[in-house]
């Protein structure tokens, strides 16, 4: 709606390559509720089966089980056992103050290559 332009899969990536908007500030801006969503249903529909045949649906529910379970652990523990478990740190000693080092000797800069001539050697005249 802003350039008029139309045709798009999805225009998320339009706003902000070619308008420096958010989907937010663009929903907002016409009015357009916060649900409906910027891509079009056959796209969603694709990718959402694509994702599927896959199994991508399977890693994503055992990744989240996996996070959950992590979360359950750390509840269950005691805040106050978890900080105690940890050894204090140990002071490091202080550092000799040491003599003053050389300076570093900057690199030699090559001198950019010069393209040979093509074609027939060239005749040197003395």
């Amino acid at each position: 709606m802003v350039c008029g332009k139309g045709g798009f899969k999805t225009l998320a990536r339009h706003l902000s390559t070619a308008h420096g908007m958010k989907p937010g500030e663009y929903k907002k801006q016409f009015g357009i509720p916060s649900k409906q969503a910027l891509s079009a249903k056959n796209y969603s529909e694709a990718r959402r089966k694509m994702a599927q045949d896959r199994g991508l649906a399977d890693n994503l529910a055992k990744a989240r089980e996996v996070r959950m379970a992590n979360i359950e652990a750390k509840k269950g523990a005691p805040a106050k056992a978890a900080k105690a478990a940890k050894p204090a740190k140990q002071a490091k000693p202080a550092k000799p103050v040491a003599e003053a080092k050389p300076a570093k000797q900057a690199k030699a800069v090559k001198p950019p290559k010069v393209a040979k001539p093509r074609g027939p050697k060239a005749k040197t005249v003395a």
